[in-house]
């Protein structure tokens, strides 16, 4: 069931990032451009607020950390409580870790997670609509935003 989890998870993950390399490439066309509408412009400014708030639950588009240098040490810190991805891998991991019953606090983990993906990815299908309709509007700004199928 993990790895089911952990599949779905990546596979929503691997869409959104595609997404994401669209919508870096059209932003600057859009708020650059001197043919595009102040319409135009304002709403894929609330598109893209929007996409920042869904594309965290999936770890998409996060800079990752550059290390401090030195040797050996910490294995870094708890996952981003938002970035569903993450989350699933840390309670998969610590579920494995053990040879005996995980802790009720793991299993906690690994249930919250689970029960997180379902509605993350329902956030990130609604986007996807909404990509979809903002990929016509750009369409006639001659601006492509190429959007993924909804994530099964």
């Amino acid at each position: 069931e993990a790895h089911e989890l952990q599949r779905r998870a990546t596979a929503a993950q691997v869409a959104l990032q595609q997404l994401n390399r669209q919508i870096n490439d059209a932003t600057p066309k859009v708020r650059d451009g001197a043919s595009v509408p102040a319409d135009v412009k304002s709403k894929y400014d609330a598109f893209t607020k929007e996409w920042d708030a869904v594309r965290k639950k999936f770890g998409v588009g996060i800079p990752v950390a550059a290390g401090r240098g030195g040797g050996g040490g910490g294995r870094g810190g708890a996952p981003d409580p938002e970035n569903v991805v993450a989350r699933i891998g840390a309670a998969k991991s610590s579920v494995g870790a053990f040879w005996e019953m995980p802790s009720a606090s793991v299993m906690k983990q690994y249930a919250d997670a689970k029960d997180a993906l379902p509605k993350a990815i329902a956030d990130a299908n609604a986007f996807i609509a909404k990509a979809n309709a903002m990929a016509n509007t750009l369409k006639a700004q001659n601006i492509t935003l190429t959007v993924p199928a909804a994530i099964k």
